[in-house]
């Protein structure tokens, strides 16, 4: 009987065959990681510009010395075209100014305006604020929407913030 050197046919297709079925296991699983890694990216994009704004909002409001209602506030001088109060969270500097953080509907964009100007800062853009306003302190919720491929998502983050220079007024 004579030795055989190397392989036969048969065991070169088997170990091709194996190979590419680890391969397809492989690039399915990078594959996978790759999607998971742009979904979480777009997600924390979106969380990221809502700390970003919560962050801006807090600055302002702790200087605040009391909230007020926004019936008050002059939103149609910012935007005459506003027919309904949007949601804000308007409040009362140290120096007697009054300024607003609220939702245009028409472009859904958040905007700061402070009394007695004709003309609102944009915040960030597709964001929305609905707030509970108590004694010291208000809830402020900032949600925003999202597209990942071609579907909508969304994230919402809530938290309080107090009035450094309240006294009960």
């Amino acid at each position: 009987m004579k030795k055989s050197e190397g392989f036969m046919l048969i065991e070169l297709l088997i170990a091709i065959g194996i190979s590419l079925i680890l391969l397809v296991v492989i690039y399915t699983l990078y594959q996978a990681e790759v999607t998971n890694f742009q979904f979480n990216k777009k997600r924390m994009e979106a969380i990221d510009r809502l700390w970003l704004s919560i962050d801006k909002i807090k600055k302002e409001v702790r200087e605040g010395k009391r909230f007020e209602s926004p019936d008050g506030f002059p939103f149609s001088t910012i935007f005459p075209d506003i027919s309904q109060l949007p949601d804000s969270l308007v409040f009362t500097t140290t120096d007697n100014k009054t300024v607003a953080f609220f939702t245009y509907d028409a472009d859904g964009n958040l905007y700061k305006a402070i009394s007695g100007s004709t003309t609102a800062t944009l915040i960030a853009e597709d964001t929305s604020i609905s707030t509970t306003s108590f004694s010291g302190y208000a809830e402020v919720t900032l949600s925003t929407t999202w597209n990942y491929r071609g579907k909508a998502r969304s994230e919402s983050i809530t938290t309080n913030i107090s009035l450094r220079n309240w006294r009960g007024y």
